[in-house]
């Protein structure tokens, strides 16, 4: 297994470059530049701001039995696509806590484009079990298609796209 810490370098110029890390430590990768940037720029260190600042859709509430609560403060907004449409509240695959109201909200709020999107980048589907995601891939694509007023040969290529994909994915 690789590590994944961040490196902090200081050039010549006193250009901060910070390489690796991951997602989840960004703040302590923002903190360690920070400091870098105060210690080599001989800078006055200032409280900081943010350090208890909570990130978009955090809630206090969290429901561990709502299939929405991964979505946090936001899953009020889900809920109420599903009041507006009741089929959005049907699961996108039966073995997996998906709602189809799950692939509207990528579409209006977090700007997927694709099945691809939806499966792999937004719900995540694709890596927590591929042959699912497959076989869920032509009802998100018909989803997909009527709320970007797309036709049946996006449909099609969409599939034909994400299946070559997802097959990379199954382990057989």
């Amino acid at each position: 297994m690789l590590p994944r810490d961040h490196t902090i370098i200081v050039s010549e110029s006193g250009l901060i470059t910070i390489t690796g890390g991951k997602w989840t430590t960004y703040r302590k990768m923002a903190k360690d530049v920070i400091n870098k940037a105060i210690a080599s720029g001989q800078l006055k260190k200032e409280n900081c701001v943010t350090e208890n600042l909570q990130i978009h859709g955090w809630t206090i509430n969290i429901n561990p039995n709502n299939a929405l609560n991964f979505y946090g403060a936001d899953a009020i907004e889900l809920e109420k696509l599903c009041e507006e449409d009741e089929t959005l509240k049907e699961l996108l695959h039966p073995s997996l806590p998906y709602l189809k109201a799950s692939v509207i909200w990528a579409l209006r709020n977090e700007m997927a484009m694709t099945v691809e999107d939806v499966l792999a980048r937004r719900i995540r589907m694709l890596f927590l079990d591929a042959q699912a995601a497959i076989d869920t891939a032509p009802n998100v694509a018909k989803l997909m298609a009527k709320e970007m007023n797309r036709d049946e040969g996006w449909i099609a290529q969409q599939l034909n796209s994400f299946t070559t994909l997802a097959k990379g994915y199954l382990l057989f």
